[in-house]
């Protein structure tokens, strides 16, 4: 179960990933949020888009995806 807090960060990443106006500017919110996340646990951030294929590979062999963005799907 994922804490309350950590829940309405992703809540907030799904909805600025959803609308995409400036992906720089709002990579860099995510980035921050992220940061401050109070968990148990660091999370690693990875924009597997940007990544060198080596890392990609790691990531998605050994990842744990907290949020999967769908093409077509709409955040509410």
């Amino acid at each position: 179960m994922t804490a309350p807090r950590v829940d309405a960060a992703l809540d907030w990443i799904a909805d600025r990933l959803s609308a995409r106006p400036s992906v720089e500017r709002e990579r860099a919110e995510i980035a921050e949020v992220v940061d401050e996340a109070s968990t148990l646990l660091p999370i690693d951030l990875v924009w597997l888009d940007g990544a060198e294929t080596e890392l990609r590979e790691v990531v998605e062999r050994e990842g744990v995806v907290l949020y999967e963005r769908h093409p077509g799907l709409v955040a509410r």
